[in-house]
């Protein structure tokens, strides 16, 4: 009974992350500005259509949201544990996208832009690889903590 129990807590834990419903404030220390960023995601990710590249996608807790994709790619850094962990589709080294040029046609990229060490670059082969007329969906954390800072 104490392990189903303990498995229920788990599950309703990791359900909060992403989605977070009215009682996850008890559970995710970054409820408001999650609970913000999955409405505003519901609202808008029904329009990236066709070929869908989900840039930093984790576990793909947005793949759902994608109602109007053809098809889904999820695209993560390539590392020891991103591969244990993560559940991406495809692997890159960080600097360039294995896809041909003109081979997406949407970019989904949730908070993922800002731990890149190459912004520019990253957003030129965003570029490189969206057909001509493609879309973006570019979330960047705004009321986050700040991440990274050296201490004092």
């Amino acid at each position: 009974m104490l392990q189903k129990g303990k498995q229920r807590l788990l599950s309703f834990v990791a359900a909060n992350q992403f989605c977070p419903s009215f009682a996850g404030v008890f559970v995710n220390p970054f409820w408001l500005c999650r609970r913000a960023l999955y409405h505003k995601l519901y609202a808008h990710a029904p329009h990236l259509l066709g070929r869908v590249l989900d840039f930093g996608c984790g576990t793909g807790p947005y793949q759902a949201l994608l109602t109007s994709a053809t098809e889904y790619i999820g695209l993560e850094y390539d590392s020891p544990e991103n591969r244990r962990y993560k559940r991406a589709d495809i692997y890159y080294d960080g600097q360039t996208i294995p896809l041909d040029d003109a081979s997406i046609d949407s970019v989904l990229s949730t908070q993922t832009l800002e731990h890149v060490p190459n912004p520019e670059q990253i957003v030129t082969e965003w570029a490189r690889i969206l057909r001509p007329g493609g879309q973006l969906l570019l979330t960047m954390p705004f009321m986050w903590p700040e991440c990274n800072l050296p201490l004092k």
